[in-house]
């Protein structure tokens, strides 16, 4: 039994082979757009669902930059529930820069808890200072 009789409905015969790769391209296309439409959804669901606004264009723009979604989305929504909300373009800026979103993010929450009066890219700078610090150290 050859390969083109075991296909079931779509078996070939005369001349249907440029049907055949249409179908199979379509189905490969198809395929494609949807596992890059899930994995822009995730990120977006995840936020809605917590009460953020967060447009798919900025997601896309955030992968293409290869910035982490899934944490810069995890930091805003964890900032939103606390209630002190910080802007997308600061969360996804200061995890380009290397800093510990998730770290920077809970001091954030708790300095705005106990009116502390940092701001976000106080503490960000803080961080990255810190780190820097420590690395200098360690190259002595």
């Amino acid at each position: 039994m050859s390969l083109w009789n075991a296909l079931p409905l779509v078996a070939v015969q005369g001349g249907n082979l440029a049907v055949l790769v249409m179908v199979v391209v379509m189905l490969l296309v198809m395929v494609v757009v949807a596992a890059t439409a899930l994995s822009l959804m995730r990120p977006w669901l995840m936020a809605m669902m917590a009460g953020c606004s967060l447009p798919v264009m900025k997601i896309v723009g955030m992968r293409l930059r290869r910035t982490n979604v899934a944490e810069v989305v995890r930091c805003g929504v964890m900032c939103n529930q606390a209630g002190c909300p910080i802007g997308w373009n600061d969360l996804e800026r200061a995890a380009l820069t290397g800093a510990d979103l998730e770290r920077v993010t809970l001091a954030y929450i708790k300095s705005q808890q106990e009116e502390l009066g940092y701001s976000f890219s106080d503490l960000v700078d803080a961080d990255r200072n810190q780190r820097l610090a420590r690395l200098l150290e360690e190259g002595r």
